[in-house]
């Protein structure tokens, strides 16, 4: 139940880190015509997945393991 709360995170995650490795500029690794991957835009993309997976985990065990009036109450 909780791996298909990340099924439709699938194409964010793969669209930000693919655009992380391209446009961050830094030490490149590899390249081919205009694109290139560089070792900064590696680390960032990293980064920048893991903390998209882990912000919609953090979220969707919160929202099933509380209450939606427990939510409510803690936000007033």
């Amino acid at each position: 139940f909780f791996l298909k709360g990340l099924k439709p995170l699938v194409f964010i995650v793969i669209l930000t880190v693919g655009l992380q490795m391209f446009m961050t500029p830094g030490e490149i690794v590899w390249q081919w015509s205009f694109l290139k991957i560089t070792k900064e835009g590696i680390v960032q993309a990293i980064f920048m997945g893991t903390r998209l997976i882990l912000l919609v985990s953090v979220t969707s065990i919160l929202t099933l393991t509380t209450t939606p009036i427990a939510l409510t109450d803690g936000i007033e």
